[in-house]
């Protein structure tokens, strides 16, 4: 095996060569390398260059029937600087955190003005059969003008059914009466007669 070859590709094309300067090519290359930089960087996570504060809080319930469907709330407030083009909305997506099921997605408007601004969200989610705690992951998303920022993730516990008992707990009655017992019967032992 010999030393390795390098293959260059060289296209003459003289119509263009000739028509556009070297100094205009140049200038024009760093243009565009100029506007694709700026279009990388004032795409970039819109919601922290606008808004100044968000808040967001869930509520759900601590307890639910097995296959029972339960409300989830989610409240979104803030205040944003925005120009009179731009539109704000959220979306919160609720998921099975087990099994990363989307279980629901809903959005609510904000609107042009978003000076300060609070929306509810609701999310109607089933619970799944049996006894169990059952966790779920709530992400929240500012919307502005079709460019999405998460704002926050949060884990909900629901117990479904009735609480289950650890196993430890409902012998341990149980275990502290047999050592009571075994107690008793060693003291009687060595009782003199």
């Amino acid at each position: 095996m010999g030393a390795p070859s390098s293959c260059v590709l060289h296209i003459d094309v003289p119509v263009l060569v000739g028509a556009v300067p070297l100094g205009s090519r140049i200038l024009l290359c760093i243009c565009l390398i100029a506007g694709v930089l700026l279009m990388m960087i004032s795409s970039s996570n819109v919601a922290a260059q606008s808004c100044q504060k968000v808040t967001v809080s869930s509520n759900y319930p601590e307890q639910a029937a097995p296959k029972e469907q339960v409300q989830v709330t989610t409240t979104i407030a803030g205040s944003c600087t925005s120009g009179p083009e731009d539109y704000f909305s959220v979306r919160v997506d609720v998921t099975d955190r087990v099994s990363k099921a989307l279980l629901s997605s809903n959005s609510g408007p904000i609107g042009y003005s978003t000076t300060n601004f609070s929306v509810n969200v609701q999310n109607s989610v089933t619970t799944p059969t049996g006894n169990l705690t059952w966790l779920i992951e709530i992400d929240s998303y500012l919307i502005i003008d079709a460019q999405e920022s998460h704002l926050n993730s949060t884990t909900g516990r629901i117990q479904v059914g009735s609480t289950p008992i650890p196993e430890f707990q409902a012998a341990q009655p149980i275990v502290l009466l047999l050592a009571l017992a075994a107690t008793l019967s060693l003291n009687r032992r060595k009782l003199p007669k």
